[in-house]
């Protein structure tokens, strides 16, 4: 809320849409989905948490973790139902006709739609005869890229890929690109929600 108040998000003038990873981590995951639930003209790809989360409440391994847990507990009883047609209902990637949305990165030279899901939400690195490469390095499309997901790269802005995930949960920032004028807008986050190292939320459940 405080990076739409920045940016004077206006919901009447302005598309809004999300690069995934809306739940998980932070204390109030179930009033992110309100909201979003509540103003359907914001539009989110989904990320690799709405998917594991999707997985892991038909017995996956992350049940044991503990935002797991969490989650589960805030997201159940009587808008159960409401909260997984939501995320059932998330697209793996949106286009239009200058730019794609996704949480990870694209395949080099394949469209979304040809792609393994799994690849779209949580690629980073490539393997090529060559070596290790971002993804986004052999990036030769020609529509703009806008991808979250790597929030130990931070903000990336390479040729015609943008990546938004600035590290809000570890305690960085949240980071808007403002279209056509290709403009980064960030607000630092409020506290650390999620300890990358000791890989332990930073507030009681």
């Amino acid at each position: 809320m405080d990076l739409l108040d920045k940016v004077k998000y206006n919901e009447g003038e302005d598309r809004l849409f999300l690069v995934g990873d809306v739940i998980n981590r932070g204390p109030d995951s179930h009033k992110v989905l309100d909201y979003l639930i509540k103003h359907p003209q914001i539009k989110s790809v989904m990320g690799n948490h709405e998917y594991h989360f999707l997985q892991g409440f038909k017995g996956a391994k992350w049940k044991k973790h503990s935002s797991f847990n969490y989650l589960l507990q805030q997201l159940s009883g009587s808008k159960w139902s409401l909260y997984e047609d939501y995320l059932k209902s998330l697209p793996y990637y949106m286009e239009d006709n200058k730019w794609f949305l996704v949480h990870a990165g694209l395949n080099r030279g394949e469209h979304p739609s040809k792609t393994d899901p799994e690849f779209l939400m949580k690629t980073r690195i490539v393997v090529t005869t060559k070596g290790l490469y971002p993804w986004f390095d052999l990036y030769k499309g020609e529509k703009m890229v806008v991808f979250g997901h790597w929030a130990r790269r931070g903000l990336v802005k390479s040729g015609l890929v943008r990546g938004l995930d600035t590290g809000c949960v570890y305690g960085g920032k949240l980071t808007a690109l403002i279209l056509p004028d290709d403009k980064f807008v960030s607000v630092d986050a409020h506290q650390q929600w999620y300890d990358p190292i000791k890989k332990r939320l930073n507030w009681s459940i």
